[in-house]
């Protein structure tokens, strides 16, 4: 079975979801996940030939795009997933429960309330560079996972340059980062919106990375 990797390797942000209320500094915690970005082969149609949808065999429109040939990839695609595991040492995945199954190729879901901070100890087990990006925790430049030119500095392509700040954002194959998040009240949604005393907020995170040809 041929393969293909594709330019966009993250497939499976990581969902940040932020209970409101805030907590006292006493009671604040440091909430610890082990992420890994593992390779796996995706089948976008597994059913195949049957389309269960249609409750029949998938029309010639439709294997068109599921069928390899030599301009077609077809339904399987070599990709990079980001996989939630139980401890440092990388072993053992993190079961889902029954209740997060509808996140198929995503990433899991990384819990904190406000006042806490998140440690993501970070492996890539991808053949390509890959690190990860937050959106609405606060963070320092060292855990920002993402490129950002300085004077000595300003080609953001330039991942080897020695001047190139760490950030996180290509974390080497087989190479290991730790990102540090904190999870404060300001990232709220909308104009001057409070968090929920009960409510939570979910965020996305990214691969920030260039562009590379497939």
């Amino acid at each position: 079975m041929q393969t293909v990797m594709r330019a966009s390797l993250l497939i499976c942000g990581l969902l940040l979801s932020t209970l409101g209320s805030g907590l006292p500094p006493a009671l604040a915690a440091e909430r610890l996940y082990y992420i890994a970005a593992d390779e796996v082969v995706w089948d976008y149609a597994p059913s195949y030939p049957d389309n269960p949808i249609m409750g029949e065999p998938f029309g010639f429109e439709e294997s068109v795009y599921l069928k390899q040939g030599d301009d077609r990839i077809g339904r399987r695609y070599l990709k990079a997933v980001y996989r939630e595991y139980t401890d440092g040492s990388f072993s053992t995945h993190k079961v889902r429960s029954p209740e997060e199954n509808y996140l198929g190729i995503l990433g899991p879901i990384l819990r904190a309330e406000v006042g806490d901070t998140m440690v993501v100890h970070f492996r890539n087990n991808a053949r390509l560079s890959i690190g990860i990006h937050p959106h609405g925790v606060f963070y320092d430049k060292s855990s920002e996972g993402a490129h950002y030119s300085t004077e000595t500095a300003t080609d953001p392509d330039g991942h080897e340059v020695q001047d190139m700040p760490k950030t996180g954002a290509d974390v080497k194959p087989g190479g290991a980062y730790t990102y540090r998040w904190e999870c404060r009240s300001a990232p709220v949604p909308g104009h001057r919106t409070p968090i929920p005393s009960r409510g939570s907020i979910t965020r996305m995170t990214t691969k920030a990375s260039t562009s590379m040809p497939d």
